[in-house]
């Protein structure tokens, strides 16, 4: 008996190295993708990033923001075709700027491309006027789920953040995103009983004539999701 099963073990063994070519990885598979090209600090909007497209993917992207030669932060892109991105609402202090990117891949056919590093620099001196804290933040009384503020004057957008905590576990952010208006509707996100709270900041966007204001946040408000 244990003749035979030797006998299948090295069988089996043998099938599988004839299967599986010895040396040959998943990742040695896999095709690297071009890296972007046309990397530059934009003459329209000071603060924000352009670069040449790639094609084949996916609209995304890995960026890597460096202030005055040490890392500042960290920044995926997911459906950007355009090859533009607003890195200036990252940038509040005074510093030396630049960035490195990269073509993501899904790691099923193909794998990120080689970083590229951004030759120019952006020079950022931070103004002495600023834009001012939002103020008379709200939940709606009309509707669960709608944040809303007062205006702050020459603000050119705002950035709403929603951090939800559901049954007693710590508040995590749960959505971003900028809008025009004073009012942000975070209903889509809410589907159970849970307690929130929002953070409001008003944005310019010349950086370089009025800085970015500060962040308010609403206090904690108990969401009761309908049955």
């Amino acid at each position: 008996m244990l003749r035979k099963t030797k006998c299948i073990l090295s069988w089996l063994l043998t099938v599988c190295m004839l299967i599986i070519p010895c040396g040959i990885s998943r990742a040695d598979q896999l095709s690297k993708l071009p890296a972007p090209t046309g990397l530059k600090w934009s003459e329209e909007v000071p603060g924000n990033i352009e670069w040449i497209p790639v094609d084949g993917v996916e609209g995304e992207y890995y960026f890597t923001v460096y202030r005055n030669g040490e890392k500042y932060t960290s920044i995926r892109l997911y459906n950007s075709f355009s090859g533009k991105f607003g890195l200036s609402q990252e940038i509040f202090n005074s510093g030396r700027y630049t960035f490195s990117i990269r073509s993501s891949g899904d790691n099923l056919n193909n794998e990120d491309s080689e970083d590229v590093f951004c030759e120019d620099e952006f020079i950022y001196n931070r103004p002495n006027v600023s834009l001012g804290r939002v103020s008379n933040l709200k939940w709606s009384e009309d509707k669960i789920g709608v944040a809303t503020w007062e205006p702050v004057p020459n603000a050119d957008y705002y950035e709403a953040k929603v951090y939800i905590s559901e049954d007693g576990g710590i508040s995590r952010l749960h959505v971003a995103y900028a809008t025009n208006d004073t009012s942000a509707d975070f209903s889509d996100y809410i589907d159970v009983s849970a307690v929130c709270y929002f953070t409001v900041r008003a944005f310019s966007n010349n950086i370089e004539k009025i800085a970015h204001g500060p962040y308010q946040r609403k206090v904690n408000y108990l969401i009761q999701a309908p049955l």
